[in-house]
């Protein structure tokens, strides 16, 4: 895209002032990263001082340069997360979601942030120290998964696309593709993790395809309690199949403890797969360039095909009704 066509279109979707200011800070950006000394760039995200990571593209530079990312999850996050809960965050990365829970949940509420690659969890306590969240947020450096032990985690080429499925069979996207090898990672099970901690209210991941694992065994932690917190997840389909990693069958657990689709946003709108299963958005909202539409209380069986069967569902956060469904154990 010629640069005139790509200021008009940062116009069209920022405004004038918006457009203005991501080109400024785009400057800022690349001035830094031409100081070899200089690793990191301050910047105040959403009310939270955060340190940038001026050597590894991905989260750090959209971050700068507009000052938030993912519009759509954290509009659903607004709408879902209440003052004082208790919030496990689950892939804190370098702490963007971290420092935005901590802030809505005050010190009455409780963060737990975890989040297995060094470099990242380095980044994401000195962020969380940075504004004082450390008071009521503790980090640890390890994946969660169904099984304590250690695992293969992969390195993909930006620091917020690292996984547990390896990258070259399963690439997801161009960023995936260029990988940096694999190290071995501390992992436990929600049992383990959650000994002698506050049982959270609120569950966000964003673990590129490894939620059907922890969906898996938050089920089976749940059957044999009455602990059914709500879960917010980024959905990757690309990460799905009917083998080991079968999303399907987590969701139908949960569906059968009484969860429920409460909400469904779309990669994009219109939906044609929401349309054809006779769904209309409660709202739709456009954070930068894309729109997304937000499906309230979707039914069980259309929401099971929509995240298991799909590509144009972006993120899902589960609700527990207060009922147990048929299949409950």
């Amino acid at each position: 895209m010629s640069v005139v066509g790509n200021v008009v279109r940062r116009v069209r979707t920022q405004g004038v002032v918006g457009a203005v200011g991501a080109y400024w800070r785009m400057y800022l950006w690349a001035r830094a990263k031409r100081n070899p000394d200089k690793r990191f760039l301050e910047r105040r995200i959403l009310g939270s001082r955060m340190c940038l990571d001026l050597r590894n593209p991905g989260i750090s530079e959209d971050l700068n340069k507009y000052g938030f990312r993912e519009g759509e999850q954290l509009h659903l996050v607004r709408k879902t997360l209440k003052p004082g809960t208790c919030v496990l965050d689950i892939g804190g990365n370098i702490g963007y979601y971290t420092c935005l829970l901590a802030r809505m949940v005050g010190g009455e509420g409780r963060v737990y942030a975890v989040e297995p690659d060094p470099e990242n969890c380095a980044l994401l306590r000195k962020n969380v120290e940075l504004n004082g969240y450390d008071a009521y947020t503790e980090v640890e450096e390890l994946g969660l998964s169904e099984a304590c032990g250690e695992r293969e985690f992969h390195l993909a080429g930006v620091s917020n696309r690292h996984s547990f499925h390896d990258l070259s069979v399963d690439p997801g996207d161009e960023h995936s593709v260029a990988g940096r090898g694999s190290i071995k990672v501390r992992v436990v099970d929600l049992a383990t993790f959650l000994e002698g901690r506050r049982r959270p209210d609120y569950l966000r991941m964003d673990v590129e395809g490894h939620e059907v694992e922890i969906l898996r065994g938050l089920a089976a932690e749940a059957v044999g309690s009455d602990w059914r917190p709500a879960v917010m997840f980024e959905a990757h389909p690309w990460h799905y199949n009917e083998g080991g990693r079968d999303i399907r069958r987590p969701l139908e657990a949960l569906f059968g403890l009484g969860y429920e689709a409460r909400w469904l946003v779309s990669t994009s709108e219109p939906a044609k797969a929401f349309r054809e299963a006779g769904l209309e958005p409660a709202e739709t909202i456009r954070p930068v360039e894309t729109e997304h539409g937000f499906y309230e209380n979707v039914p069980t069986e259309q929401a099971l095909d929509l995240i298991a069967g799909g590509v144009q569902t972006k993120a899902v956060f589960l609700e527990w009704q207060g009922k147990s469904g048929k299949g409950a154990a």
